[in-house]
């Protein structure tokens, strides 16, 4: 009797454990499925938060895109015209210092269109100024140059540019073009005395204006020409600064029609430093706020 006791009582527990066991194994699966049906309700949100997202940034871009073309088409109206007249019959000559070959044909293109005339475009190529003492020796030899430092390299075929360019020395920029110092188009014959530098860097650690558009600046001021510096709005490193201390009227937006429209009134007499960049005094000329 005992023993059929004490069984019974064995049998009793084991049911109840395995019911326990049932219940917790039953309530695991449970909450397992529960949580894969929220993980799976937090997926699909994210998703259609992505999907709305990127219908928003897409509509925002078409936004942008076609307030761009309507800014463009209005500056291209409003410089022909406030500018066309002070553009029309005058000779310029290009010379790209910087990395931005878009911006010089940009403005080539809006100074055609406007009656301008430019007479030669000039680019100092990747390759200059000479990044190691054996660059430096390669381009002093092509130069007819005394052995340097790539620094003082630099320095030299900037000033034999300016006085070539300012001279119209055709057979010193022709040099210059052999050597890999320059990119030329036009008749570089006629000497400039209008020169439009367009500079500005794609790398933060840019020299290119200290090591050659200074001693550039510097030669041309032995000349008799008007000098005036720009560069695109989106320049990563701006020459500004440097052509400001030279003493040079400024663009920093010349890839855009109001920093097109500062060139032609800087053509007819206006001094100043333009643009949106913080180096600029002004965005429009004077006549403007009258």
């Amino acid at each position: 009797m005992f023993i059929d006791l004490r069984y019974h009582i064995v049998s009793i527990v084991a049911v109840f454990l395995a019911l326990g066991v049932g219940i917790l194994i039953g309530g695991s699966i449970t909450r397992t499925a529960s949580l894969e049906k929220r993980t799976d309700r937090a997926i699909q949100e994210v998703k259609s938060q992505l999907t709305r997202l990127d219908q928003e940034t897409a509509r925002s871009l078409r936004l942008l895109q076609s307030d761009l073309a309507t800014y463009e088409a209005f500056g291209s109206a409003v410089l022909k015209t406030f500018a066309g007249v002070r553009f029309r019959n005058r000779s310029l000559t290009l010379l790209q210092t910087g990395d931005y070959p878009e911006a010089a044909s940009a403005l080539k293109a809006a100074l055609l269109a406007n009656g301008a005339r430019v007479t030669a475009t000039v680019a100092l190529t990747d390759r200059f100024p000479p990044a190691d003492e054996s660059e430096a020796l390669r381009f002093a030899e092509s130069l007819g140059l005394e052995a340097a430092s790539p620094e003082e390299i630099g320095t030299r075929a900037a000033r034999l540019l300016a006085h070539a360019m300012a001279a119209g020395s055709s057979e010193v920029l022709q040099k210059l073009r052999r050597a890999g110092v320059i990119a030329l188009s036009g008749d570089p014959s006629q000497p400039a005395r209008t020169l439009v530098l367009i500079g500005g860097g794609n790398l933060m650690d840019d020299r290119t204006a200290v090591e050659f558009d200074a001693p550039l600046l510097a030669a041309l001021k032995e000349h008799s020409l008007l000098v005036i510096g720009t560069e695109p709005e989106n320049a990563l490193t701006s020459y500004i600064p440097t052509y400001q201390e030279a003493g040079v009227p400024t663009i920093d937006n010349i890839d855009r029609a109001p920093g097109q429209v500062c060139l032609a009134y800087i053509l007819s007499g206006e001094e100043g430093h333009f643009g949106v960049k913080p180096t600029a005094r002004q965005l429009l000329p004077r006549q403007f706020d009258e």
